[in-house]
């Protein structure tokens, strides 16, 4: 088997392994290169701004090595995947960078099948599980999420609600769309699935995150943070409302609680990132950016623990959380991964 590095293999490294150790499987072919060198308008703006702009540089690189090194992993034929990488390059870049993230995490790989979610991988811990990566858009017409004008820096930040509708129509798809997976028996019963989710498409979406990731609101229930204030006793205390659901302006009603729902129990967890892919692959040490909340409903459970992430939430009687999960208020506290004295959750390597 040719090593993941190109054919250059860490002295030592058994082969089948790529250099930070973890094992690989699959026949390593040559790969067409990621970007194209000519310089015309052929591709989605994403695109041409990573392949153009020199403050970019260090992207491409970053992104060009997780392809040389890993591209053989994904799903489609690597023209396929090149073609689709420059018309959507957030969706494209986001499950490199989840390929690659996966791979630090010690994961062996193993190339998926067309039909069925992007990766199929082992944990000794977990067993096979697998990964469907999905970056929601700004979308178009009356729901459609805001976006500065050109030029803009200041202002207000303006509603969450197009935002977290956003999110949700992006899970519920995947939702189906894996149940659909369990069914054609290409995801075993008692294999997790987890659905990969990164925000950064949507413009300003990380700033609704403060005290509370939206897409947690979103995935149980949660309203807008408030303050109750007691005028008599002058005390008061943080407080986030029930929220069902959000109406839509042509009046369908979406489910804002889809890990509390049964028909979400094909998957097992939602792990996403707040960050763009430009800044998730920027240069300089990685930092961990990955969070994790596990589905309550999952008809197979990930283990809590596993991943290298900085932080990650599960619904006991009330939602706790381990390592840090917001910027600000209760999630924001770090917390020790529950039996970490005995087990601790294995660092990403840093670039």
């Amino acid at each position: 088997m040719t090593s993941s590095d190109g054919g250059r293999r860490r002295a030592g490294a058994a082969p089948g392994t790529n250099r930070t150790g973890s094992a690989i499987l699959g026949h390593v072919k040559a790969l067409p290169p990621l970007f194209d060198k000519a310089k015309r308008a052929t591709g989605c703006q994403g695109y041409l701004a990573c392949r153009d702009h020199y403050m970019k540089r260090g992207v491409r690189r970053a992104l060009t090595r997780i392809w040389n090194k890993h591209g053989h992993l994904v799903a489609e034929a690597p023209a396929v995947f090149v073609a689709e990488f420059r018309r959507d390059f957030h969706a494209r870049a986001w499950e490199l960078i989840v390929l690659d993230y996966l791979v630090r995490a010690g994961a062996t790989l193993q190339r998926a099948p067309r039909k069925g979610p992007d990766f199929k991988a082992t944990l000794p811990d977990v067993g096979t599980f697998w990964v469907e990566c999905v970056v929601p858009k700004e979308g178009t017409g009356a729901d459609a999420a805001a976006r500065r004008s050109r030029g803009q820096t200041s202002g207000a930040l303006g509603s969450s609600d197009p935002v977290a509708l956003r999110y949700a129509n992006a899970i519920g798809g995947k939702v189906a769309k894996i149940r659909g997976y369990r069914s054609a028996t290409i995801v075993g019963p008692d294999e997790p699935v987890l659905v990969a989710l990164n925000q950064g498409a949507i413009d300003l979406s990380d700033l609704h995150d403060a005290e509370c990731p939206l897409v947690v609101r979103v995935l149980f229930g949660l309203g807008k943070p408030v303050v109750l204030v007691n005028p008599y006793s002058g005390t008061s205390r943080g407080a986030a409302p029930r929220m069902p659901s959000l109406q839509k302006r042509s009046g369908a009603n979406v489910s804002t609680r889809l890990f509390l729902e049964p028909e979400s129990s094909p998957i097992s967890g939602l792990l996403f990132a707040s960050a763009s892919v430009y800044e998730l692959v920027a240069t300089g040490r990685r930092r961990r950016r990955m969070r994790l909340v596990h589905n309550p409903k999952a008809s197979a459970p990930f283990p809590v623990g596993v991943l290298p992430l900085r932080g990650e939430a599960w619904a006991a009687t009330i939602l706790e959380h381990a390592g840090v999960m917001s910027s600000f208020g209760p999630l924001a506290k770090r917390k020790r991964w529950p039996m970490r004295e005995l087990k601790k959750p294995r660092r990403v390597a840093g670039k």
